[in-house]
């Protein structure tokens, strides 16, 4: 009898100790930033600092993802010359990727990993990627690199908030046609 208690007991210790929950994975910046959708855990705070300013224009967005719920949500605020009020509060709004596209933080964040400029001391910081105490920066080389990171960031912001009118194309303006030559 005393055997067979035993027996049951330490059944009962081994399965039970399989059927605990496994520990959750801390999320780590480095290694986990071009995927942080997929592994942030719930509770998690990530900010992104965006600087799409170029030559004289002056615009910066401050981003937080929060994963609420097994669902991460972005919150952005902007300031700049080109905001009708100077700075503007976007609503809390559900951010998920689709693997077929590009247009999502993950392949950005990828893509200016891959293109990481070297001089950091006489280029401007583009994005600059906060969690807890761990910070990453990202820098463009020149107005060959910020305008089209800037625009790329845009088109992902607008397919976010598409009716947030900061993310609304710009249009061209076109001069007016040069006077005629006079003849001689």
């Amino acid at each position: 009898m005393e055997r067979t208690t035993l027996y049951i007991f330490l059944i009962f210790i081994i399965g039970g100790c399989s059927l605990l929950p496994s520990e959750k994975k801390i999320f780590e910046l480095e290694t986990d930033l071009i995927e942080f959708s997929d592994k942030m855990n719930e509770g998690d705070t990530l900010h992104i600092f965006s600087n799409l300013s170029v030559c004289r224009s002056f615009h910066f967005e401050h981003d937080i993802f929060t994963k609420e719920g097994n669902q991460i949500y972005i919150k952005t605020s902007a300031k700049g010359y080109l905001i009708e009020d100077w700075e503007v509060e976007l609503p809390k709004t559900k951010y998920s990727k689709t693997e077929s596209d590009s247009l999502n933080y993950e392949e950005l964040l990828k893509y200016v990993s891959r293109n990481e400029t070297k001089n950091k001391s006489i280029n401007t910081r583009f994005l600059r990627v906060i969690y807890k105490k761990d910070t990453i920066c990202f820098y463009s080389e020149g107005l060959g690199e910020q305008v089209p990171n800037s625009d790329y960031l845009r088109r992902i912001k607008r397919r976010i908030n598409p009716e947030a009118k900061i993310y609304e194309p710009m249009e061209a303006i076109e001069p007016p046609p040069p006077p005629p030559f006079p003849e001689e």
